[in-house]
């Protein structure tokens, strides 16, 4: 029998650090799977506690905070070209547990403006690691809401980083982020 293939949406609690325009707020209201995270620590232990527990592999993860190019924050915790060395010991515990083909998303704000990062991750991981150029929007609006990531999608393989098209109009099953999620009122 073939073992889970796990989903995880890890978003960095708003209660932690601070939340500009309330962004991780309103996307945990949005993302319901979503896990709250409060240090990169937190983060890589719930994901082993979800894999110990199910017998699973990681076939795809979200990391959703506050960012910038060659940053992205876990709660109030900053992972930068600067704390990438320290951190490496523990996000290496999840490299064995990764399926084939899987792919981690870095949601933040111009995260792969510059891929030194993107890059570092990619090669920690031994996976495709994935992030936008651009902004990610966060809205909820009437009858709809949902999480957009504006720019080009840059990824990185193994160390090797390239640019992707993305297709605005369709989700990005890719990634588990909906463009344009309506929901109902009643």
């Amino acid at each position: 029998m073939a073992e889970p293939r796990l989903y995880f949406y890890f978003l960095s609690d708003p209660a932690v650090g601070y939340d500009f325009q309330k962004a991780n707020a309103t996307e945990a209201q949005i993302v319901k799977d979503a896990v709250l995270v409060s240090t990169p620590g937190d983060f890589v232990m719930r994901a082993l506690f979800r894999v110990r527990e199910t017998g699973g592999k990681i076939a795809q993860m979200v990391i959703s905070g506050h960012g910038g190019p060659d940053v992205f924050r876990i709660g109030a915790t900053s992972v930068n070209l600067d704390t990438i060395a320290a951190w490496t010991p523990v996000f290496s515990m999840l490299t064995p547990h990764f399926a084939e083909n899987a792919v981690v998303t870095i949601q933040a704000c111009d995260f792969a403006r510059s891929t030194k990062l993107l890059t570092a991750l990619s090669l920690i991981w031994g996976v495709r690691v994935q992030g936008w150029t651009g902004d990610i929007d966060v809205y909820k609006w009437w009858l709809f809401e949902g999480v957009a990531p504006e720019g080009d999608r840059i990824v990185c393989v193994h160390g090797m980083c390239h640019t992707e098209e993305v297709d605005a109009d369709v989700d990005d099953h890719r990634t588990g982020v909906g463009l344009l999620l309506p929901h109902s009122p009643f």
